[in-house]
């Protein structure tokens, strides 16, 4: 209990502006990022091969965050040069670009992607065991690794004692928000195929997709945070002058969810469930003139639109069984979430369409409230995801309450 009322005291009194201004906080959590020999690194692929991968990490959400995290980090007050101050480790890896590259050389040469990575992984972790002396004392359970797109937990057998900072976000087991206190879920130690409760971290995608991109090129100051510069922009912008309930563009194939609720909804007035694209700029116009933007599971429930709903200032409506949502239950209170039974009943539009003006206003407002909390920056600014990230690690740390 004691330990419980000192990590709220110590949260509130840091992210406090007023608070701020008077004491300076030291990072409460270090982390320290390994230095990979690039031999490694590549895994056997010439550097020329991943080139094109890397350089479209730099702009495609679905793999940014395997390429980008670790520099996030050590641009950070976060991070530390020597090893034997910090409390976590970074373990740097193109895992993604690798196999991407290595299946258009080989094609399908019947190894799974869960073999191919995970002989991937285990040859860098050997070289942390060898080189460096914190994994083998700690059996891993303080080091993290980066686990972009569709992958999950699920390729990472050589590290399964690892924090997964994921995209995927993916419990069988769940139907709704995880729930809190983390002992609750820490004590069932329940771990699925791809997200292990209570240990793993579901962060949003790191880089926002095309529509957003090309609004930020329209709105924004080069050195201006992407959250600051969506909240000048929508504040000039009235909530009231939203004409679409909700709005929803993507490949209508990609899954059995989205086949189901296409018919259901395409002619619903007032309101977009299209499997036709847009162009970026009309794309992002529909975004902004939204009210709710439904996220239905594809192939996975991650998807790119989780930020684009946050960026265009429309209040997500996740339609999954399965979905775990960024920083888990921490920000729970700014989005819908809605079963896939619940909305497969063909009353969704109904019930967003009667819900009260003041009740989507207070989950409006809460958005906008929240928003720079969950989006990740390249260069880090106080109070972003990167913050909210080790808020939690720090929690975990000081209650003792990390499964495994």
């Amino acid at each position: 209990l004691l330990a419980a009322l000192y990590v709220a005291i110590t949260v509130i009194f840091q992210h406090s502006p007023c608070c701020a201004a008077v004491l300076s906080f030291p990072p409460r959590l270090l982390f320290h990022v390994y230095d990979i020999p690039e031999r490694l690194l590549l895994g056997g692929v010439k550097k020329y091969r991943l080139n094109g991968c890397l350089q479209r990490e730099a702009t495609y959400a679905g793999y940014a965050l395997e390429s980008k995290f670790p520099g996030m980090v050590k641009e950070s007050r976060y991070h530390t040069a020597d090893p034997s101050t910090a409390d976590y480790y970074i373990v740097p890896h193109w895992a993604r670009c690798v196999y991407t590259a290595i299946k258009k050389l080989k094609g399908n040469s019947g190894m799974s992607s869960k073999d191919l990575i995970g002989r991937y992984l285990t040859k860098i972790i050997a070289h942390v065991g060898e080189a460096y002396p914190y994994l083998n004392k700690s059996k891993g359970h303080d080091h993290i690794l980066a686990s972009p797109r569709d992958f999950g937990r699920c390729p990472l057998r050589p590290t399964q004692n690892f924090t997964s900072v994921q995209n995927y976000g993916h419990a069988s087991t769940m139907k709704v928000s995880l729930p809190l206190p983390c002992a609750d879920y820490c004590s069932s130690n329940r771990v699925t195929r791809r997200f292990a409760i209570g240990r793993d971290m579901v962060v949003p995608q790191f880089s926002v997709g095309k529509s957003v991109a090309y609004f930020l090129s329209l709105h924004c100051e080069q050195s201006e945070a992407p959250a600051s510069c969506a909240e000048r922009v929508y504040n000039a912008r009235s909530v009231f002058h939203r004409r679409y309930l909700f709005v929803f563009r993507g490949s209508i194939g990609n899954g059995k969810v989205r086949k189901i609720l296409h018919p259901l909804y395409k002619d619903t007035p007032q309101a977009v469930f299209s499997g036709i694209h847009l162009p970026a700029e009309e794309a992002m116009e529909e975004l902004m003139a939204a009210r709710y933007c439904l996220l239905p599971d594809g192939w996975a429930p991650w998807s790119h639109r989780w930020i684009d709903a946050l960026m265009a200032g429309c209040v997500p409506v996740v339609i999954s069984d399965t979905f775990v949502p960024p920083f888990g239950a921490r920000f729970s209170h700014y989005y819908l979430h809605v079963s896939v039974e619940e909305a497969a009943d063909g009353k969704l539009a109904d019930d967003l369409g009667n819900l009260h003006w003041m009740e989507f206003r207070k989950v409006y407002e809460r958005l906008q409230e929240v928003r720079h909390r969950i989006i990740f920056n390249e260069r880090p600014a106080p109070g972003d995801g990167l913050d909210t990230m080790v808020d939690i690690l720090w929690e975990r740390k000081m209650t003792g309450c990390v499964c495994g």
